[in-house]
């Protein structure tokens, strides 16, 4: 006979087993259950958060409408742009920053607006040399027509071109366009004109600004023909590939285009392209190097809140910066498979301006800032300075000591120091409005520009290129 006890512990056993069994049923029921929970939680909630986000997004436009200024733009912007265009000399812009300098140690501000003078209008006939003016454009929207700024001086326009002045009207500079074999050319002054309008996307521009732009370049080209006629000392331009009428182009567009919900980035290139074309049809046009200037990030705009309307304006605008740059990159390459084999139209991005702003800079024993280049400067393995030790100027200057930041190539030494360099914000780059450039901001877009102009037409700029064929045609 078999011992009972056997069959207790078989029992015992298969009871066991079976609770077993039952405890993992029972996790993973409350495993799926609590899974099943959850998604049809986001299911309810997820719409709703939709509904809500979109109501949020409608106030925040209502209310950015309703509460950001209508700034006026400055006299004679935009149609009423002077046919004959503005001048800017180097002599002119060195003689302010002198008398700004004075005015500063002196202990005034002036306040007077400087509207750059038409000194360059009528050559002088006792100078032997052909008379030499670099003659510059520039189409777009709002920041071109230069909204919130009192003179065309001060405006982008004006800042654009006191920034190719001090490029292009010194000795030795750069040539005057990619084809030149003359390196050493040199300007004598920067003839600019503007031609913007707010709320223009890059479809208004194309049928507003670009006819004024070819206008004017059919001006110029009569006004040298009669100079070359009555031989009255005007450099002779007769709009060939070699010798263009206009020496650049800087095009503002997309702005509007991200804030209008139809467009898309793939609406915006075509655009875009269309635009380009519609700037290469004229004859004189067609070797001027074109700079167009990136999309700002919209999410970091003091103007506008943060979410969800900043962050859905970045988004987009960050998508149809994509689209410009691949449009552009596509346009190099059919250009540099021409015979010239020269890059005549380039984007020129806008860097994250906060980010500069909050760089702490550093200090290096070298007082000579010609010998340092940009990698340098930019370098975070030299001795950092903390806000901290501002007051320690005078130590750092017994040390040999100088201060270097980011900003200063755009701004200048006069504005970045370590006396004020935490007083500076992004709103100091700005407009009253929070959205358009003024003060800092149109100096330090038109350095970036002239910096891209150089970049693009110096000689060194062949190596360049054979890098790029090397990177993006083999």
């Amino acid at each position: 006979m078999s011992n009972p006890t056997n069959y207790l512990n078989i029992y015992q056993d298969k009871r066991s087993s079976h609770n077993r069994q039952v405890v993992r049923t029972n996790h993973g029921n409350s495993t799926s259950s609590r899974v099943r929970f959850l998604l049809a939680s986001l299911i309810k909630i997820l719409p709703r958060a939709a509904i809500a986000s979109s109501l949020l997004f409608v106030l925040q436009c209502v209310y950015v409408i309703c509460k950001t200024p209508r700034l006026p733009p400055p006299p004679s912007s935009g149609f009423e742009f002077p046919r004959e265009g503005l001048v800017a000399a180097w002599d002119d812009v060195d003689a302010m920053e002198e008398s700004q300098d004075e005015s500063e140690k002196d202990g005034e501000k002036d306040d007077t607006s400087h509207e750059i003078v038409d000194t360059c209008h009528k050559p002088d006939k006792r100078r032997r040399h052909q008379y030499n003016e670099f003659r510059l454009i520039l189409i777009g929207d709002s920041p071109v027509e230069g909204i919130g700024n009192n003179n065309h001086s001060s405006a982008l326009c004006g800042q654009t071109a006191k920034a190719f002045a001090k490029v292009v009207c010194r000795s030795g500079s750069i040539p005057s366009s990619p084809n030149t074999t003359q390196d050493n050319k040199r300007y004598d002054c920067v003839r600019y004109w503007s031609f913007g309008k707010s709320g223009l996307t890059a479809r208004g521009i194309q049928n507003e600004m670009v006819p004024l732009l070819h206008s004017t370049a059919d001006m110029l080209h009569q006004c040298c023909q009669d100079s070359i006629n009555s031989n009255d000392g005007l450099t002779p331009s007769r709009g060939s590939d070699k010798d263009p009428i206009i020496h650049a182009i800087v095009l503002l567009c997309g702005v509007n285009n991200v804030l209008s919900p139809q467009c898309t980035p793939s609406s915006f290139s075509a655009e875009v392209s269309s635009l380009l074309s519609s700037i290469r049809m004229h004859r004189g046009l067609r070797q001027t190097p074109i700079l167009i200037l990136g999309l700002p990030d919209f999410s970091k705009l003091p103007f506008l809140p943060s979410w969800p309307m900043g962050w859905v304006l970045g988004a987009r605008g960050m998508r149809m910066q994509y689209a410009l740059e691949g449009l552009v990159e596509k346009i190099q390459g059919e250009e540099m498979s021409k015979e010239s084999g020269n890059i005549k139209t380039t984007v020129v991005p806008i860097p994250e301006v906060q980010d500069l702003i909050e760089s702490r800079g550093f200090c290096r024993r070298d007082g000579n800032s010609r010998n340092v280049n940009e990698d340098e400067i930019m370098s975070p393995g030299q001795e950092q300075i903390s806000k901290d030790d501002i007051d320690r100027q005078d130590d750092y200057n017994q040390l040999g000591l100088r201060f270097y930041h980011p900003l200063e190539k755009h701004l200048g030494r006069d504005v970045i120091n370590l006396k004020n360099i935490t007083t500076i914000g992004i709103k100091d780059f700005l407009c009253d409005d929070g959205f358009h450039p003024g003060r800092y901001g149109t100096v330090f877009i038109g350095s970036l520009l002239s910096h891209a102009y150089s970049k693009l037409t110096r000689p060194q700029s062949k190596q360049r290129q054979d890098t790029w064929i090397e990177k993006n045609l083999t």
